[in-house]
Order: C-alpha cells, then sequence, then structure tokens
C-alpha cells in the first residue's frame, strides 16, 4: 500500500534492480504531498484514477510504452501546469484531467489521434488552457476532432498549435539544453544537449568547446534534411579566478566532476 504523504515517486531510480510492469487501480490516488512521479518505462497502461486526487503534483512523467491512459488518471490534479501524452498511446479515457485550473500546456505525441472518449477533457481544464501542441503533419486530425468541447475551447480559439517533431520534444522536455559553470581548469569544455534525437536528425554547436574563463553563449542547431528544424542557446560559464576578482556576492559548490552550482551575482550581468 502506498503511502500517501509519499513525496516524489521514481521507480527506476528507488529500485534500480527490478521491474514495474504494473500499477493497480487508483494506486496512488490521494496523496496529496505527491509533487513528482516518473513512470518507468514498460508500463502500457496508466489505469483509472491512478493519480486522482493528487492536488500537490506538478511534475508527471509519462514513457513510450504506454499506449492507453484510462478515464480520470490526473483528475483533479490542480497544480499539474502541463502534461506529454507520448507518442505510442492509442486511448484515452474520459476526463483524464478534471478540473486542473493551472493546466497550462498539452503535448499530443502521437501521428495518429488517439481513441478518445466522449469528454476526455474537461470544461473547467479547457478554459484555461495556453495551447495544445501537436505534430504538424496530425495538425488536422486533430483539429477534426469530434467533441464539442474540444472545438469550442481549443480549436475555435487558435490554441491547437502544429510544430515540427524536434519542437515539440524540445517543448514537452523530451530535448533540453541546460546552462553549465564550470571552474577554469586549463581543459577544453562544452555543453551537449540532453535527450534522444528524433529519427534523422542532427545537432551541431556554435561557440561550444571553449578554454578560457569567460560567459560564453553557445547555439544547438537541428537539422533534418539539411534544413534547420529547431535552434536552441544556452550559457557555457567557465570561473577563473581573474573573472570574478571584482564580485564578492556569490558562492559556488563542486560536485566529484569539477562541475559547479553558482549562486548569486558574478560580475558581466551574469
Amino acid at each position: 500500500q502506498i503511502n500517501t504523504n509519499i513525496i516524489s515517486f521514481d521507480f527506476a531510480e528507488l529500485y534500480p534492480d527490478y521491474e514495474l510492469k504494473s500499477l493497480a487501480i487508483e494506486a496512488f490516488r490521494e496523496c496529496h504531498n505527491l509533487r513528482f512521479i516518473n513512470i518507468p518505462e514498460g508500463i502500457s497502461k496508466i489505469p483509472a484514477s491512478a493519480f486522482a486526487d493528487c492536488g500537490g503534483l506538478t511534475s508527471a512523467k509519462i514513457p513510450n510504452s504506454v499506449t492507453k491512459i484510462a478515464e480520470r488518471s490526473f483528475g483533479w490534479c490542480y497544480n499539474l501546469a502541463e502534461i506529454n501524452i507520448p507518442k505510442n498511446v492509442t486511448s484515452i479515457g474520459a476526463y483524464i484531467l478534471s478540473d486542473i485550473s493551472m493546466l497550462e500546456y498539452i503535448y499530443f505525441e502521437p501521428v495518429v489521434v488517439p481513441t478518445l472518449s466522449n469528454e476526455f477533457l474537461h470544461r473547467s481544464t479547457l478554459e484555461n488552457l495556453t495551447a495544445v501542441y501537436v505534430r504538424e503533419e496530425a495538425y488536422d486530425a486533430y483539429a477534426a476532432i469530434e467533441d464539442d468541447l474540444w472545438q469550442e475551447l481549443v480549436v475555435s480559439t487558435n490554441k491547437l498549435v502544429g510544430v515540427n517533431e524536434t519542437e515539440l520534444n524540445i517543448l514537452n522536455g523530451n530535448i533540453s539544453f541546460n546552462d553549465q559553470a564550470v571552474l577554469y581548469d586549463g581543459e577544453a569544455h562544452s555543453i551537449q544537449i540532453e535527450g534522444d534525437l528524433p529519427e534523422g536528425v542532427i545537432v551541431t554547436y556554435t561557440n561550444n568547446n571553449q578554454t578560457e574563463a569567460g560567459d560564453y553563449t553557445v547555439l544547438a542547431t537541428f537539422k533534418k534534411n539539411d534544413e534547420i528544424v529547431a535552434e536552441l542557446e544556452a550559457t557555457l560559464l567557465i570561473i577563473g579566478e581573474d573573472y570574478i576578482s571584482d564580485s564578492t556576492n556569490y558562492t559556488y559548490t563542486l560536485d566529484e566532476n569539477n562541475q559547479a552550482t553558482i549562486t548569486g551575482y558574478l560580475g558581466n550581468d551574469t
């Protein structure tokens, strides 16, 4: 039985030698303190009300192995700001996102529109959405969904947005490009994207692989068939004594790889 005071649950991290094959109906229901859930690969179905009434939930990572999301799976998760529907989902139950007034973004990865129950989304949820992102090649299919609320509150209000596959993976967090800080050591340093690239997409970097102290804006350019499909920027900060000598309001900590976590003002508007 789940401890309802649980704050986060990442099965793969907690039990790396075990495989979670299924979730029970209402598995985490009314875990009001739950903030983060990482559902492991291998789970094929999110059962009914699995995370219902988890009012504190702010982040839920759903793996690509999931093909079915049952009714009210995330109902009344009032603080959930966004949710990603993975690419292999083929079926979505009723009211999977009931009464989530904080929800701003929904990301639909499937190119084929999943089978949808009537009123699969709730009015109070749809009224507060900023955007629903779908693959651009599937835009027309999603725009044609025969659901009155969907048509009234998503399509007619221009909240349905089509983007390419790489852009969608950036928006939903599957691909990220994060700032990094290190101490000067005379060696070259660089930053890399995190996440898996879509098939046929390559990434190149501009202004990466730096040695001298300073802050560098690094550009990651994503291309498919020699066409740019997305770009991201991140800052590489190399901390040297001369570079921060005029600053007194900062602290840093180092991890075992000489990576620095910086707090405070470093000069040069950093």
